[in-house]
């Protein structure tokens, strides 16, 4: 079974066994080592360049391990799904995302997996496995269901958009998960990685790593992730395509493309209770123009007014909606943000700016979206 499939300069990415591509340990490594990563992985510290020396960040291709830039908890990480048939290097890999216990949504070109069991990480040391009772795949998309048995447990289920406003989303950050190929050239589990959207079409949507990151062989199916204007966690789209680099251009079916199809095929969902708060603490955070901020165990979003941003409140001592010229920290928000060759984050109301030019320059990470210094190639 070929492991890539080439279409219209886009590639499937099922991982298969026997296919450990050289393309990648070339090509996309060499990629990731062009710029090296010096900081660490806390997004309230962006510490200065240290010579040529940094850390190539874990991947999907140079992505993170631990997910930081929605703040899901483990029990919203869980609905992201490994599925194979033998584990790697005997067998093949795709990635899913749960949306109902026993419904799993992935792409349809997966479906050449043979007896495919879905593996859910309920924790990074516990993880679970079901078998596929069936599968459905669209009629016309790249999108299938897979019902699975036995039904997972303790797992927050992400939700479909209803439809998306392009203007809105064109150039907003993203996060795309998976459990395929990283930069090491094999699986090392569920990554994280953090990229911009570039390109709408009515049924298609497409982000690009820009030859930093991105999706690879073993990542198809996997969802495209955000928060909606309630703080709940959303499934923007199921990959689809990638480029043979692994850091380009990534292309995913359009989850708010599918109502009428999921509608038809899936359970009504349960009724909705309160958004967990996952990472989001009591300090809150900063997300897509609102501000989110754990109460009593259940997520609070507060949305901003067009005459406020998302800053340090100083009176309610958390991230809050203020006037721009009340904000301590000038824009930055709870991520930080890249100003010129400054890194520049909050801390608690106290704006912390580091100098990246005395040996490179400003770049938000590929993994978490924090603004870091990155050492100019030797």
């Amino acid at each position: 079974m070929a492991g890539v499939h080439t279409r219209s300069g886009m590639s499937w990415l099922v991982l298969c066994a026997a296919r450990v591509s050289a393309r990648l340990a070339g090509a996309a490594l060499l990629g990731s080592l062009a710029t090296l990563a010096c900081s660490g992985s806390d997004p309230s510290e962006a510490t200065a360049c240290v010579g040529n020396k940094g850390v190539i960040a874990q991947a999907i291709i140079n992505g993170a391990e631990r997910e930081q830039f929605l703040g899901l908890g483990d029990e919203q990480a869980a609905a992201i799904v490994a599925i194979d048939d033998v584990p790697w290097p005997n067998g093949s890999l795709c990635t899913g995302v749960l949306l109902r216990r026993n419904w799993v949504l992935t792409a349809a070109h997966c479906l050449v997996i043979d007896n495919p069991l879905v593996h859910i990480r309920q924790t990074p040391a516990r993880v679970t496995t079901s078998r596929v009772s069936r599968e459905i795949a669209h009629p016309d998309l790249d999108v299938a269901l897979l019902e699975v048995d036995p039904p997972a447990d303790g797992v927050q289920f992400p939700s479909i958009p209803g439809q998306l406003s392009d203007r809105d989303w064109l150039g907003r950050q993203v996060e795309v998960a998976g459990y395929g190929l990283t930069e090491a050239n094999a699986p090392k589990g569920l990554r994280f990685a953090v990229e911009p959207i570039v390109e709408l079409t009515d049924s298609k949507l497409r982000i690009d790593g820009s030859g930093r990151s991105g999706a690879c062989e073993g990542d198809s199916g996997g969802p495209l992730l955000a928060r909606g204007s309630d703080g709940s966690v959303l499934v923007l789209g199921t990959l689809s395509a990638g480029q043979a680099t692994c850091v380009g251009r990534d292309s995913f079916v359009r989850a708010d493309s599918l109502g009428d199809w999921l509608a038809a095929n899936l359970p009504s969902a349960d009724p909705a209770g309160g958004v967990p708060c996952g990472q989001i603490s009591a300090s809150g955070s900063c997300s897509y123009g609102s501000a989110l901020h754990c109460v009593d165990g259940a997520l609070q979003v507060e949305a901003c007014a067009s005459d406020q941003r998302c800053g340090w409140d100083m009176g309610a001592n958390r991230f809050g909606c203020v006037a721009a010229d009340a904000d301590p920290c000038q824009g930055a928000g709870s991520l930080g943000v890249c100003d010129g060759d400054q890194a520049v984050t909050c801390v608690r109301g106290n704006r912390v700016t580091t100098d990246c030019a005395t040996c490179g320059t400003c770049q938000y990470a590929t993994g978490t979206g924090a603004p870091q210094c990155v050492a100019h190639a030797p």
